[in-house]
């Protein structure tokens, strides 16, 4: 892809990666932010080659770069704590969108991918009030990640990434926003809505007061 062809998304890193080939095998743990950027690049840009995402970008916050850290355990408790006041203990990321930050757990390559992808769909703007609608939100992203993920094999991940998220899912219902937002992702899968496009589905919910 040249650089006129670059997906507006990209315009999400930090700094953009001088990465032009990707290593045949991806690393078996993400311990920063550098090594996690060409994957992440190459997800969006497969978003823009399977969607028609220029509506999309509109939404996003294009103007301004995502900050993303990969921290330790120690440091990720201390961030997640400082902003929340609660254990992180089953947290594996969290996001700041008022500042475009993401945070990220040290962990294996899939469950970090994973994770990042559903931040990013929280940093989709606009934010939405209602929680679990938010949470539908990024789940839809992440679900779109995922599918794009298996299709151009980023990373080498292919199908292990649909088994991550189906893991991601279950322990995701722990949380009642959680819960909520995935039951109605359900009711968008049944009626055959692809991922990406239930972003607007689920604004135009929100804002018909239909959920």
């Amino acid at each position: 892809m040249t650089d006129a062809q670059q997906s507006p998304l990209a315009d999400f890193l930090v700094t953009k990666p001088d990465i032009k080939v990707l290593p045949k095998k991806h690393p078996k743990k993400i311990t920063g932010a550098t090594t996690l950027r060409p994957y992440v690049s190459e997800i969006l840009d497969g978003l823009g080659h399977s969607y028609s995402v220029s509506r999309y970008c509109n939404y996003l916050i294009i103007n301004n770069s995502i900050q993303t850290e990969v921290l330790h355990n120690a440091s990720f408790q201390f961030q997640y704590q400082q902003r929340f006041r609660e254990s992180s203990n089953h947290v594996g990321a969290f996001c700041v969108p008022e500042q475009n930050e993401i945070y990220l757990r040290r962990g294996r390559f899939v469950e970090v991918v994973n994770y990042f992808t559903h931040e990013l769909g929280h940093l989709l703007k606009p934010q939405i009030k209602k929680e679990y609608l938010e949470e539908a939100k990024a789940f839809a992203f992440q679900f779109a990640c995922a599918e794009v993920i298996r299709e151009l094999n980023v990373g080498n991940l292919g199908e292990s990434i649909i088994k991550e998220v189906q893991t991601n899912i279950k322990s995701a219902q722990v949380s009642r926003n959680h819960r909520k937002g995935l039951e109605v992702i359900k009711l968008l899968e049944n009626e055959k809505v692809p991922y990406l496009e239930m972003y607007d589905r689920i604004l135009s919910y929100y804002h018909d007061k239909r959920l």
